[in-house]
């Protein structure tokens, strides 16, 4: 028989968003701290024994202070990392109602140990706030307060929040990129902050958005119960800087400006800094471009031509040679340069399928999907080298894009499997980046998909343009004096960065002063 759990788990006086208004906690300026505690409350959970079922799990859940009474449950699973253990919950629950694009007006994710209740992260948002009254303490004039006035209105709002979560949450001096938020609504105030743990930034954070009127529109946030390391640095914030201005190597790329006009510039990739040992870790530190690019032809296997205007007869001849086609095939007419073709297969059951798209300009392959309706997402060991799977990709592209097989250089491979549990389609993902006078182009990429279990290239994606570049890079800053300068965009900040399992660890990194255009 499965008991039911007590109803009031834990303290509910202040569920949800509340009263906005809290005069104590006033914007103090741009750039000073503002903490804002989130009071912990005892949890009741230290009273539960066991949360064995699905019903227990979905009541524990509704009894957390940030989930509001009418949430309703979405999905639940326990997971075990063994038969003795007693797992984890994953809930996801929403609000009954839908906002004004048919979205659910709040969810709630949720993960709690199955033994007592002990909560291990949540992320939430909720678009539809209970306090949605205008606040009387605003200065602005009109329909529209300052933003200034929007942030006394969220720190008012997280103030009250006592969610009880062990967690500080301070207003975030460091502003939202324009291109993170180029699809926002720009009328609305986005008022970010970050929760801190010993003083130390953290990877948690709660985005308050404010109407122009005063009103809260929506909140969103995350929180973890990370193990925190030992908040003293063994490397001092000085050091730091030293190591930054010493040993970062930038990177020299061109870039496009306007126009398609290409320009060399340095991009710092190093940055972030083990805070216990000084070492830029490799996984944090991801290099865009290997330091020696290789292009896959030592020549230009065909010309560049920027105006090709190539036939249906002259396409359809470049389709056959690139597929290497005999025998019974159907190519369909062509739909904006997109050439489908239906090829049979061994099995009378299967067809291959394949389409293939010509750049208008150059006549070179931009796109190419092949798909034999075989099902492989469940293999879980490539059956294929990785070695192999190159040769495959290097041989297929000289023939797609011969133009460009002496400025193609590979600059990552990634192989997807399935863990046995979820669907992937296995396959090798190579990664081309064009080079121009010896040095890699940001924005100019081939990806290139080879299938792990038969080697077949399955998809090209094309990134290239017609643009010319020098023979030569010749930068006119030499990269040490490329570094000093850019360093002085950034503010060195120590934060706590989740390593692995519930661990978090100290990490110095590079942040964008607040007063440098994002």
């Amino acid at each position: 028989m499965s008991r039911s759990l007590p109803r009031n788990y834990a303290s509910r006086a202040a569920r949800g968003l509340k009263a906005l208004l809290l005069p104590a906690l006033l914007f103090a300026g741009v750039g000073a701290p503002l903490l804002i505690p989130d009071k912990e409350i005892a949890a009741a959970a230290a009273s539960v024994t066991a949360i064995r079922t699905q019903d227990e799990a979905f009541a524990y859940a509704k009894s957390l202070a940030f989930v509001p009474d009418d949430a309703e449950l979405q999905d639940a699973v326990l997971s075990r990392a063994s038969e003795a253990s007693a797992g984890e919950w994953d809930l996801t629950l929403h609000r009954p109602d839908k906002d004004s694009n048919g979205n659910w007006a709040g969810y709630y994710n949720v993960r709690f140990s199955a033994a007592d209740g002990s909560l291990r992260n949540m992320s939430l948002e909720d678009r539809q706030p209970e306090s949605g009254a205008v606040p009387t303490t605003t200065t602005g004039t009109g329909d529209s307060i300052s933003r200034g006035d929007a942030v006394n209105i969220a720190a008012s709002l997280v103030g009250g929040l006592n969610w009880g979560l062990n967690a500080d949450w301070r207003l975030d001096p460091y502003p939202e990129s324009e291109y993170d938020t180029r699809f926002e609504d720009k009328s609305l105030f986005r008022i970010r902050f970050y929760r801190a743990m010993n003083g130390i930034r953290t990877d948690n954070w709660l985005l308050v958005i404010v109407r122009p009127d005063g009103r809260i529109a929506s909140y969103t946030a995350n929180w973890n119960a990370y193990d925190f390391s030992d908040p003293t640095p063994a490397i001092s914030a000085e050091k730091a800087k030293r190591i930054y201005l010493k040993q970062s190597s930038p990177l020299l790329a061109y870039k496009l400006g306007s126009g398609n006009k290409p320009f060399l510039a340095y991009t710092l990739w190093q940055t972030s800094l083990k805070a216990s040992t000084g070492v830029f870790p490799a996984e944090r530190n991801g290099r865009p471009f290997p330091i020696v690019l290789k292009p896959l032809s030592t020549k230009q296997l065909a010309p560049l031509v920027t105006n090709a205007k190539l036939t249906d007869a002259q396409m359809r001849a470049k389709v056959i040679n690139l597929l290497s086609l005999t025998g019974t095939y159907k190519i369909s007419k062509p739909q904006q340069y997109l050439y489908k073709l239906v090829i049979p297969s061994a099995d009378k059951k299967r067809v291959r399928t394949v389409v293939i798209g010509f750049d208008q300009a150059t006549g070179q392959v931009y796109l190419y999907q092949s798909d034999d309706g075989t099902d492989h997402s469940l293999l879980t060991k490539a059956k294929v080298s990785e070695s192999k799977a190159r040769l495959k990709a290097v041989a297929f592209l000289k023939k797609a894009m011969p133009a460009f097989a002496d400025q193609l250089a590979e600059s990552r491979v990634d192989l997807f499997l399935s863990d046995g549990r979820v669907a992937t389609r296995p396959l090798y993902r190579f990664e081309y980046v064009r080079v121009a006078g010896g040095v890699g182009v940001s924005q100019e990429n081939v990806y290139v998909d080879v299938n792990a279990y038969n080697g077949e290239v399955e998809s090209i994606q094309s990134q290239l343009m017609p643009v010319r570049y020098p023979s030569q890079a010749n930068p006119k800053v030499s990269a040490p004096k490329a570094v000093e300068k850019l360093l002085s965009l950034y503010d060195i900040v120590l934060r706590y960065r989740w390593v692995e399992g519930n661990r978090a660890e100290l990490f110095y990194e590079l942040m964008l002063k607040p007063s440098v255009p994002r």
